[in-house]
């Protein structure tokens, strides 16, 4: 088989991972950067392009080499346009992404969802392979889902599918930065339990390792796993509502495995292992015995993996 590399672009709402990966689904060369979402999207794009050449001279390729380059982005995309219709943890609404992108590089682009990436990474090689249904669940700044039907990505004819994050679990909740209130992002995503965790928490600032960072998702998690009672009681609350989520997406799509994906994956034993017992406990009839819910094979790199397979679906390819 003759080697084939994409570049695969992950946006996300404080990291850019950007990698060049093989027909294997092997990341042969990487470089994350901050997202610096303040700077606006054409600084983004240009440090985006600078970071393509950059791990292009890692791996020992050309531009002239790569089949495509597909970018994942934290929000609803218009693909064929390549346009951004709206990304609140960028603070993006309708931004014409791929334009800036298409002025640098005549190699085909596709673009689409970061959790549709994920899904898609999981179902080509990793804890998906192999399933003909399965919800993939990213979890980060905010949160969003990904469906394989059939062995397909689903995408809908609104191009909001997958938006679990903003499925609504509070009538009245907290506001959210799509300018709704009561998201399910604002009560499990990493970025709520950071905001919770400086509200509940009377001592966070002894909690806190890095002064520069302030407060971080990860302090809390350390802080719970050390039996810190208010670290304990933020990420219970956030399992709880994550565990809604996922109840109702299993109700709703009957997925052979639910996946769980992003950087919040890595807490095993806080988030995973506590969400299976409340699905267990809380979904209808036997249907939890039915569904597996697991961790990502691949890690906070299943976005960028996906994106760079975006290629195997028009779907997604920027006609620009």
């Amino acid at each position: 088989m003759n080697e084939i590399y994409t570049i695969g672009v992950d946006i996300g709402g404080t990291k850019i991972n950007i990698g060049v990966v093989d027909n294997q689904g092997q990341v042969r060369a990487l470089s994350s950067i901050p997202t610096a979402v303040e700077a606006g999207y054409k600084v983004i794009a240009s440090h985006i392009i600078d970071q393509i050449y950059a791990v292009l001279d890692q791996a020992g390729l050309k531009l002239a080499d790569v089949k495509s380059l597909g970018f994942g982005i934290p929000g609803t995309v218009n693909s064929k346009e390549g346009v951004v219709l709206f990304a609140p943890n960028l603070q993006w609404q309708n931004i014409a992404f791929a334009q800036q992108l298409r002025a640098e590089f005549a190699t085909p682009i596709y673009i689409g969802q970061d959790t549709h990436a994920a899904a898609w990474a999981e179902f080509l090689f990793g804890a998906g392979v192999g399933c003909q249904n399965l919800v993939c669940l990213t979890l980060g700044t905010g949160i969003g889902s990904g469906l394989i039907i059939n062995q397909q990505l689903y995408l809908g004819s609104l191009k909001y599918v997958g938006e679990v994050g903003h499925s609504l679990v509070e009538l009245n909740g907290r506001p959210c930065s799509c300018g709704n209130h009561g998201c399910l992002e604002t009560y499990a995503s990493g970025s709520a339990i950071q905001k919770q965790g400086r509200e509940m928490i009377d001592d966070y600032q002894a909690l806190i390792r890095d002064e520069q960072k302030g407060l971080t998702t990860p302090d809390i998690f350390l802080a719970a796993e050390q039996d810190h009672p208010q670290a304990q009681q933020v990420v219970a609350e956030a399992v709880a509502y994550l565990g809604m989520g996922i109840v109702n997406l299993i109700h709703l799509f009957g997925p052979e495995k639910v996946i769980i994906s992003g950087g919040m994956s890595n807490a095993e034993a806080l988030i995973l292992e506590p969400v299976q017992t409340f699905v267990r406990e809380r979904s209808y009839g036997n249907v939890a015995e039915l569904v597996e819910i697991t961790r990502a094979k691949l890690g906070e790199y299943a976005p960028m993996v996906g994106a760079a397979f975006f290629y195997r679906d028009d779907r997604y390819r920027y006609e620009g």
